[in-house]
């Protein structure tokens, strides 16, 4: 079930931009650029990707450098030291800034997951998760050396279609609890409900359904204790014909998003996207270009 498209970036990812994004392939070689002008701004970004597969190996190297001057390496090592065990080492340069220097470590082994980070900036992560058929359990520790660690844990069971799900969050260092959330997600074929409760005083739902092949509506609401107001949001996904798809979506601040994306062909598509604010004349333009070779 899917309630990505009350969020989904295609409908907003242009606004307010000029993007062009490519993806070529050589052999087991990949190049990915980005390129994004701002024009409330007119601030120019860009990145460059490069990554270098090594299947007898099993490993796959990926260097990347973007025009803020940050540069990374990251390395991945899967299914070779041991069997479902996945290494993951990234590391990243900005000359301005200093080093930032990662390691992962994610063991996946009988679904039991383990992921370990360490940075030189004295920051560091420990997370496991377990996954069964019917159940999620995960558990976190973070610490970022400007107070005590923060401890995060979350677990979810389901089954038939329904979901329930608690996650909690502990600084022992103030002696309280960070956040606390519940939710249930039930679905069943086309359709999905959600709802949640958040930290005691928010609370919130989303409403999901596919009419058919080609369109789909979805519906999300909140609320906290102390507003006056009620935030909502709805949205729609139609696809007009095989290489054209139009996203809507519109919110309680009037604002509306309209995307429409078209695939020229296999390998290049186009994105036309406006932000209009039905209040006031604050309106915002896109436009997105992406090849894939």
């Amino acid at each position: 079930m899917s309630f990505q498209i009350l969020n989904e970036n295609s409908c907003l990812a242009h606004f307010g931009f000029v993007k062009v994004d490519t993806t070529t392939k050589s052999g087991d070689v990949e190049f990915k650029t980005n390129v994004a002008h701002n024009l409330s701004t007119a601030k120019m970004f860009g990145a460059l990707d490069v990554k270098y597969r090594l299947p007898q190996y099993g490993t796959t190297i990926t260097e990347k450098w973007n025009s803020d001057n940050v540069l990374s390496t990251e390395l991945i090592v899967e299914d070779k030291i041991m069997k479902g065990m996945k290494l993951v080492m990234d590391s990243s340069y900005a000359p301005t800034i200093g080093l930032v220097a990662k390691e992962k470590l994610i063991l996946n082994l009988s679904l039991l997951k383990c992921v370990y980070n360490i940075s030189s900036k004295r920051a560091g992560r420990v997370k496991c998760e377990y996954r069964h058929q019917e159940a999620s359990i995960n558990a976190e520790v973070n610490a970022d050396g400007t107070g005590g660690p923060l401890f995060n844990g979350a677990a979810v069971v389901g089954r038939n279609g329904v979901y329930l799900g608690v996650s909690a969050g502990y600084d022992p260092s103030k002696s309280k609890m960070t956040h606390h959330q519940v939710g249930i997600v039930a679905e069943k074929n086309d359709f999905g409900v959600h709802s949640y409760m958040l930290n005691n005083n928010e609370f919130g739902g989303n409403i999901y359904h596919k009419v058919n092949g080609d369109l789909e509506l979805a519906a999300n609401m909140s609320w906290m204790t102390g507003e006056q107001t009620t935030r909502f949001g709805v949205a729609a996904k139609y696809n007009v014909d095989k290489d054209t798809i139009l996203r809507t979506k519109i919110n309680n601040n009037s604002q509306l998003g309209v995307a429409l994306t078209h695939a020229f062909k296999p390998s290049l598509k186009g994105t036309i996207s406006a932000v209009v604010n039905l209040n006031e004349n604050s309106h915002k333009l896109g436009l997105g270009l992406e090849f894939t070779n």
